[in-house]
C-alpha cells in the first residue's frame, strides 16, 4: 500500500552509492528510488506500462523532445549507463517497494543546441529537457512532487544547469514549477502548454 504524501516535507534527497546512476527521496514513510533500468528490471518496467493509460502516455510523449534514432536502443532498459557531462538520452523508472511506479526521460544538450533554441538558456550551459509520468492509480498521491525533488538532484549530477521542459499550463507540475520558481519562456496560442526553465 503506497501511501498519500501530498503536503508533508520532503526530508531526505540523496545520491545512492554504488556506481551506477540511482538516486533516491524520502518524504513521510514512503522511500522512492529513481535510477536507469538494467535488463533485469525490464519485468518491472512492463508490469509498471501496463499501469500507464493513453492519456497518461500523450502527456508523457507530448514533450517537443528529438526523435529517437532508428538505431538507438528499443528498450530503456538497454541503454548504457549514462555519465555526467555526456549530452544524449538519459530515462529513468521511479521505484517504490520494488515496484516501478512511474517513467522520466531527459535529453541533455548546451544552450544553443537547435533542440534547446525554445529556452533560452546560455550557449555554454548544459540543459536538461525532461518529461514524467506516475502510473495511472498512484496520481494525486504526491509521488510527482517527490520525484521532481529528486530529478533536480538527477539533473545537477548529470552535469545540468538548467532544468526545462514543456508542461501544461494547469496542474499540479505547472504549480511545482511555479513553486520552484521556474520561468516561462513559450505559451502556446491557446494557453493550454508552455516552456518553463529553472536554474539548477
Amino acid at each position: 500500500m503506497i501511501p498519500d504524501i501530498r503536503g508533508q516535507p520532503i526530508t531526505d534527497v540523496r545520491v545512492v552509492d554504488g556506481g551506477w546512476p540511482e538516486f533516491a527521496g524520502r518524504c513521510g514513510e514512503l522511500e522512492m528510488f529513481v535510477r536507469q533500468p538494467t535488463p533485469e528490471d525490464n519485468g518491472k518496467i512492463i508490469a509498471g506500462a501496463q499501469r500507464v493509460s493513453a492519456w497518461t502516455r500523450e502527456r508523457y510523449e507530448m514533450r517537443n523532445l528529438p526523435t529517437l534514432k532508428e538505431d538507438d536502443p528499443k528498450h530503456i532498459w538497454d541503454w548504457p549507463p549514462f555519465q555526467p557531462g555526456q549530452t544524449g538520452w538519459f530515462f529513468v523508472v521511479m521505484v517504490v517497494n520494488d515496484a516501478v511506479v512511474g517513467f522520466g526521460r531527459h535529453h541533455y544538450q548546451q544552450g544553443d543546441h537547435q533542440a534547446m533554441k525554445w529556452y533560452d538558456c546560455p550557449a555554454g550551459d548544459m540543459v536538461a529537457e525532461c518529461s514524467l509520468c506516475v502510473v495511472d492509480d498512484l496520481q494525486g498521491k504526491g509521488l510527482g512532487s517527490l520525484y521532481g525533488q529528486i530529478n533536480k538532484l538527477v539533473c545537477k549530477t548529470m552535469g545540468a544547469k538548467w532544468l526545462v521542459g514543456t508542461t501544461y499550463t494547469k496542474g499540479a507540475m505547472m504549480r511545482i514549477r511555479h513553486r520552484d520558481g521556474f520561468d516561462v519562456t513559450w505559451v502556446s496560442d491557446d494557453g493550454t502548454q508552455c516552456r518553463v526553465r529553472g536554474k539548477l
